[in-house]
């Protein structure tokens, strides 16, 4: 899904923020690595220019980025990683003065974030995969019996985990051994790619396999067809959408 949320934000940056540079920031982590990688990657394709990389993981690391960001001048900062370093990050930016659009993946899209980040979360941008449950048609029985499950309504993440363990028991159970016995992890691998659900809109007390589309996989296992939301944070940390793109697979080789 990296790549997916990746390819909707340099889109956006490319067609709607008409970013001529930009200055990628990771968290040094796995997630954060892989986020920053893909979206130099993406950038390069439409010609906006890197100006600079980093990685930080404490605050010298934020302070000395914070020093080659301002020497930079680039027109958005994107930061590939979570909340813990994303948020002491954007505060370090707007406290020396640097208005650069601040943008980031799905690890910002997070309360803790906004919080952290204070007033400083205002304006931020992020691209997420996590869209908001009611969008999608067929989601009120899945809201309905999630509520009274958890007594809470689902967020995007609940959603996007039911339809994740679903695909998962899906490939296991069209490789189990007779007997029973448990297949191996790399046909249950195999099996993931060639998971397909169709389109579902649930006008029955029947529970959805998938409600956020149809799924299926190439052979790389990026989804065929993602909706990735670009959100932005307004001054009372609420999120509001800019807009809703959807990625196909074949966009991301």
């Amino acid at each position: 899904m990296k790549l997916s949320s990746t390819e909707a934000a340099a889109t956006y940056l490319q067609e709607e923020v008409k970013a001529k540079s930009v200055f990628v920031v990771s968290d040094n982590t796995a997630y954060g690595n892989g986020l920053a990688t893909s979206l130099q990657a993406n950038i390069k394709r439409r010609n906006i220019a890197l100006s600079g990389y980093a990685g930080v993981s404490d605050p010298a690391g934020i302070a000395a980025a914070i020093k080659r960001i301002s020497d930079a001048g680039p027109d958005v900062v994107y930061f590939g990683g979570s909340d813990d370093i994303g948020a002491p990050l954007v505060k370090a930016l707007r406290a020396a003065g640097i208005k650069a659009l601040f943008m980031g993946g799905d690890g910002l899209d997070a309360p803790s974030f906004a919080q952290r980040a204070g007033a400083s979360a205002t304006g931020v941008v992020y691209s997420t995969v996590y869209g908001s449950v009611d969008s999608y048609s067929g989601s009120e029985v899945f809201t309905r019996q999630y509520q009274a499950k958890y007594k809470v309504a689902p967020s995007g993440r609940a959603l996007m985990a039911y339809e994740a363990m679903n695909v998962l028991l899906n490939a296991i159970d069209s490789t189990l051994q007779p007997g029973g016995a448990l297949p191996s992890r790399a046909r249950v691998s195999e099996a993931v790619r060639k998971v397909k659900f169709d389109a579902c809109v649930n006008k029955s007390a029947l529970l959805c396999e998938n409600i956020s589309g149809p799924m299926a996989f190439d052979d790389t296992g990026e989804r065929m067809r993602s909706r990735v939301w670009l959100m932005r944070l307004g001054p009372s940390s609420k999120a509001s959408i800019i807009t809703v793109k959807t990625v196909s697979a074949d966009s991301l080789r």
